[in-house]
């Protein structure tokens, strides 16, 4: 329900057609009226309204596969990084003369003597006191880490992805609402 109020002034002075003589008198008569009036509400209009709704999604469908590669190329630098980490570890423990008796370094000795095998004869190891340079853990550093960027690209080469693609899907929804 609407409910409406209405008020209204009514101002009565002066002489009127009757009386047209002016006398000084009393203050003008003010008659007010106030009236409230209880009406019902408006019926609420309903219109149909067209309603439309868009929906793209954009992808690159080669995204996963570089995902995928990506992963790989991490775990081998992880891999190939941890192989001459130990290798100069190796070294460092050589140079400085480390006990061998220890079971850190005899661990740290058998761990890496495989990985420093193959280049054992290539430079004779420098002796002085206990401390040993071995110009093949060098060499077996700059090696494996050379292997491990060869494998990298050559996992590119194979499983990798450079193609970069776009795909785009639209969904278009109109519906009426009343």
């Amino acid at each position: 329900m609407l409910q409406v109020t209405r008020e209204s002034t009514e101002v009565v002075e002066g002489p009127t057609a009757v009386d047209p003589v002016v006398t000084p008198g009393p203050e003008p008569a003010v008659a007010r009226t106030r009236e409230t009036v209880v009406e019902p509400a408006p019926e609420p209009v309903v219109a149909s309204v067209d309603v439309e709704q868009a929906q793209t999604v954009v992808g690159d469908p080669y995204a996963p596969r570089r995902d995928v590669m990506y992963r790989v190329q991490e775990a081998l630098y992880l891999v190939f990084g941890l192989i001459d980490m130990l290798i100069a570890i190796r070294f460092v423990l050589k140079l400085l003369g480390a006990n061998s008796g220890s079971s850190f370094v005899a661990f740290m000795y058998n761990i890496t003597a495989p990985l420093v095998a193959p280049f054992v004869g290539i430079f004779s190891p420098i002796q002085t006191g206990s401390s040993v340079f071995e110009p093949m853990d060098l060499v077996a550093i700059l090696i494996w880490a050379l292997v491990g960027w060869l494998l990298v690209r050559l996992a590119w080469l194979l499983l990798g992805e450079s193609r970069v693609g776009m795909t785009t899907t639209s969904k278009v929804t109109r519906s009426r609402l009343h």
